[in-house]
């Protein structure tokens, strides 16, 4: 539930509205696949970015309008652009790399938000743009963690009209390293639950 209400709450603090382009950085992963889920059931356009055709069938599978692999696409920005005609209305970063902060700017169209999401380990990473980019393009750059029992309420009523699911690969705790490995390396789809 943790992971919903986050990617919920993060959806609703971009502003985005019916209509606009949402990009998801890291939209394969835990927070990220129902970050797709709940921006495609509030009327969002989606443009997924992930790497591997597990993640970009997984991404497409959830309702993502375009999916950009960032291991394959060496301008993403242009290919955000190229898409969306002047950038995004929002960016909602769930993966917590250094790569995807410094490049959700780059992505937004003027007056776009882009809100924090994924909290990466290296606490020098930073979430922003150059001052002359945040100025000229007047971005708005913003925090979302997990969300009051309001926004538990209305994230519920997504899965309870069977709009919002999460993507569970299961194992036992013999697997725990595996699955450690595979959510380290940026390849497990989803979310993974050991008994």
């Amino acid at each position: 539930m943790c992971g919903g209400v986050t990617a919920y709450k993060a959806c609703k603090r971009s502003g985005v509205k019916p209509g606009q382009w949402i990009v998801l950085p890291g939209a394969g992963g835990g927070l990220g696949h129902f970050a797709v889920q709940y921006a495609k059931a509030m009327g969002m356009r989606v443009i997924a970015i992930d790497g591997g055709d597990e993640k970009r069938e997984l991404c497409k599978k959830l309702g993502a309008e375009e999916f950009i692999d960032f291991k394959e696409t060496k301008d993403i920005p242009a290919e955000v652009m190229r898409i969306t005609g002047h950038g995004a209305h929002g960016v909602l970063v769930t993966a917590a790399t250094k790569e995807a902060y410094a490049q959700a700017p780059m992505l937004l169209r003027p007056q776009g938000t882009m809100v924090a999401v994924g909290l990466p380990p290296d606490p020098t990473i930073v979430a922003g743009a150059p001052p002359i980019l945040m100025c000229l393009r007047g971005l708005n750059i913003v925090g979302s963690v997990v969300g009051t029992l309001v926004d538990v309420d209305e994230a519920l009523d997504f899965t309870a009209r069977d709009l919002v699911h999460p993507i569970l690969t299961k194992g036992t705790l013999d697997d725990l390293d595996k699955y450690m490995d595979l959510m380290m390396a940026g390849k497990l789809a989803g979310r993974a639950v050991l008994k």
